[in-house]
């Protein structure tokens, strides 16, 4: 697949410099990032700017997928400096894919910077190159571009987790969307830290994630439905196995998907205990159903043995059949699927 290039983004550079003046310093010194949109495709672009972090473009196709280069970013580097040990100049900054053969591959015009001291700024475009046949209706497929420094007090952004969704199936009137979110914050995820002493986890960072599922209903009519929320087995419910409530439902008009989500947006939920089937939903035509299902991370096995990425879905079925059977809900494409990679903290 041919790369496109496209112009440096002055704008990109300015942004960073923003940055630098404004935010407080920290141990060692930090490369700040920035992307800004170029040519195809434009993302929405979620946690830009951050020192130590994961930066998240998410495309949302509009129509069938093409195989080949869907669009290209740049993305803009720079120096802050901090308070603690200096890293010893120059310093090589390295791009790389870690997609791990998804459907969203990142190719960077230049993989390789040399960092010369506090004064430094770089930038490259990438390209967002998909497989679309690895990719399927509602489905949300995530590419990753990993910074690395060859100096440990040079401190890099996480990662760039690209996100491309296809949209559902043009014969099927309900959406369904399956993501995941920080349980505090509401703020959309895409990884998370894993903490991990001694190679055993412990906990994850962020403490506790939502699981989400959220269906919307633009049919002419109400729909009537059995939902399933599918949970990584690395991941259980919390609480689990007492009187708490670990699922949340909520109902309200709109027409939201993951990138626009607010969870302020659907008003209070209703505590359903402890249960990933939900039954007989009933959603009314303009109507939005969403399910969040409070989770955390099993402790106490080995970090070698979790799955990577994390995976999760949503799928619909028949009324009243208690989440059983196909999954083949002729209204919706199903199932919706969602992943969430993951570093050691």
């Amino acid at each position: 697949m041919k790369t496109i290039k496209v112009k440096t983004y002055g704008i990109g550079l300015l942004v960073l410099a923003l940055a630098m003046a404004s935010t407080a310093a920290f141990a060692n010194d930090n490369l700040v990032a920035t992307v800004i949109n170029g040519t195809g495709a434009t993302a929405v672009i979620v946690d830009n700017g951050l020192a130590q972090g994961t930066i998240q473009p998410t495309y949302s196709l509009s129509a069938s997928c093409t195989t080949g280069t869907l669009a290209t970013f740049n993305l803009a580097m720079a120096v802050q400096v901090g308070t603690g040990t200096a890293p010893a100049y120059p310093v090589t900054l390295t791009l790389e894919d870690a997609g791990n053969g998804t459907g969203v591959q990142l190719v960077p015009t230049q993989t390789s910077f040399t960092v010369t001291g506090p004064a430094w700024i770089g930038n490259t475009d990438v390209a967002v190159n998909v497989d679309c046949s690895k990719l399927s209706p509602g489905n949300d497929i995530v590419g990753n571009l990993k910074v690395s420094s060859s100096n440990s007090h040079l401190k890099t952004i996480t990662s760039i987790n690209v996100h491309v969704k296809e949209p559902a199936s043009t014969s099927a009137c309900l959406k369904v969307y399956s993501f995941e979110t920080n349980q505090d914050t509401g703020d959309l995820l895409s990884s998370v830290a894993i903490v991990a002493p001694h190679g055993t986890v412990k906990s994850s960072n962020p403490g506790q994630i939502s699981v989400d599922s959220l269906v919307v209903n633009t049919c002419q009519e109400t729909k009537y439905f059995d939902l399933a929320v599918g949970i990584d087995n690395d991941w259980s419910l919390n609480p689990s196995g007492n009187l708490g409530n670990a699922t949340f439902t909520y109902n309200t008009s709109g027409d939201l998907d993951p990138s626009t989500f607010s969870l302020a947006s659907f008003g209070t939920g209703t505590a359903q205990g402890q249960t990933i089937c939900l039954h007989s939903v009933m959603l009314a035509s303009g109507d939005m159903f969403l399910v969040t299902e409070h989770s955390q991370i099993n402790s106490g096995v080995s970090v070698s043995s979790l799955n990577n990425p994390f995976k999760f879905s949503t799928t619909l079925y028949t009324a009243s059949t208690g989440c059983t059977g196909s999954g083949n809900n002729p209204d919706a494409p199903n199932p919706a699927t969602s992943t969430l990679t993951w570093t050691v903290n």
